[in-house]
C-alpha cells in the first residue's frame, strides 16, 4: 500500500513538472516567432567615407536685379591737347530687368592718372541706357549695352582747370555666374566724348563682381 502510493506521487510530480515546462517553453517560442515574423525599424546609417550622389544642376533663375563694382581701365585720346595717357579707377552699374533679356542700366566710373608734362588728372562719367542680355539657365551671361551721358575731366597741374562733355558709351561683356546670387563680370566699351568740339575715341575695360536679386 505504500509502494503504491509513492509510485503515485512520483508520477503526479513528473506530471506537473513536465507541465510547467511547456508553459515556460509555449510563450518563449511565440515570442521569438513575432520578432522574426515583424519588419525591423532600427534605422539605416550611412558608414563613413561614402558621399551621396550629387543632384542634378537644374540651372539658375534670372533675377531682375544686377549691382557691379570692380576695377576700370582707361585709355584717353584727346585731340591736339594732349598724347595718349591712361586712368585706373572703380567702376559701379546698376541694371534692372523689366524681361527677362531687356533691362535698363545706369553706370558710373571714376578713373585717375597722369597726363603730358606730368598733369595728374580724373575722370568721372556717367550715363544710362538699354542693356540687352541672354539670360539663359547656365553659368554664361553675355550681353551689350549703350548708353548717354557726360565725361567730366579735371586736371591738377600746372594750370588747374576742368571740362565737361557729353559722353557716349557702347559695347558688352559676359557674366559668369558663380551661383544664384554672385557672378563675375568681363566687359569692354568705347566711349566717345566732345571735348574742344572734336570727337575723341576712348578705351575702356573693366572687370566687377556682381550681385543678382
Amino acid at each position: 500500500m505504500g509502494m503504491k502510493t509513492f509510485g503515485g506521487s512520483r508520477r503526479l510530480y513528473c506530471g506537473g513538472l513536465l507541465t510547467a515546462l511547456l508553459l515556460c517553453f509555449v510563450p518563449a517560442a511565440a515570442a521569438q516567432d513575432n520578432a522574426t515574423t515583424q519588419p525591423s525599424t532600427t534605422a539605416v546609417t550611412i558608414e563613413p567615407g561614402v558621399t551621396p550622389a550629387p543632384r542634378a544642376f537644374s540651372g539658375f533663375s534670372p533675377k531682375p536685379w544686377q549691382v557691379a563694382i570692380g576695377y576700370q581701365y582707361n585709355r584717353i585720346w584727346i585731340n591736339g591737347t594732349f598724347q595718349p595717357f591712361s586712368t585706373n579707377g572703380v567702376n559701379l552699374s546698376v541694371v534692372r530687368y523689366f524681361r527677362r533679356g531687356l533691362g535698363v542700366e545706369g553706370q558710373v566710373g571714376s578713373g585717375f592718372g597722369t597726363a603730358a608734362l606730368g598733369d595728374s588728372m580724373w575722370s568721372l562719367f556717367a550715363g544710362a541706357g538699354p542693356r540687352f542680355a541672354y539670360r539663359g539657365l547656365g553659368h554664361w551671361e553675355p550681353w551689350a549695352h549703350g548708353l548717354v551721358g557726360a565725361e567730366h575731366y579735371h586736371f591738377s597741374q600746372p594750370f588747374p582747370f576742368g571740362s565737361t562733355s557729353v559722353a557716349w558709351m557702347a559695347g558688352g561683356g559676359i557674366d559668369y555666374r558663380l551661383d544664384n546670387g554672385l557672378s563675375l563680370r568681363a566687359e569692354g566699351d568705347y566711349v566717345g566724348t566732345g571735348f574742344g568740339g572734336v570727337l575723341q575715341r576712348n578705351a575702356q575695360i573693366a572687370g566687377a563682381v556682381v550681385w543678382n536679386f
